[in-house]
């Protein structure tokens, strides 16, 4: 394997990480907020407003990281594949973010739900 092929997996394996790394502060954030909201309780809005902050910011530079590879490397077709993936993935994991903090930050629509099952908070 060249070392071109072989610094480009590793960019696209490092672009891969970081998306994960956005998936994770997202899932934190709603399992926060879900809790919160399932509980009737307002969310913390500095607590929040902290993470929701550092996804964007780990968003905006996955998107920096994705451009700079477009832009300076060569990628082949399945790496251009894997970028723009990764960049809508992001923002998909984004768009859940900003939508379960609208639901949360309204803990009285918990109270319009039927009654669930009570689920391990652990």
């Amino acid at each position: 394997m060249s070392r071109a092929m072989h610094s480009s997996a590793d960019e696209i394996a490092e672009l891969t990480d970081r998306v994960v790394s956005v998936g994770g502060a997202v899932e934190k954030l709603v399992k926060h907020a879900t809790l919160a909201f399932l509980d009737g309780c307002a969310l913390e809005s500095v607590r929040v407003a902290d993470k929701r902050n550092q996804i964007s910011e780990t968003e905006l530079d996955l998107a920096d990281f994705a451009l700079t590879l477009l832009a300076q490397r060569e990628p082949s077709p399945s790496d251009v594949r894997a970028i723009v993936a990764s960049l809508e993935i992001a923002d998909a994991y984004t768009r859940i973010a900003d939508l379960w903090m609208e639901i949360a930050s309204r803990p009285q629509l918990a109270k319009l739900l039927p009654e669930l099952p009570e689920l391990d908070r652990a």
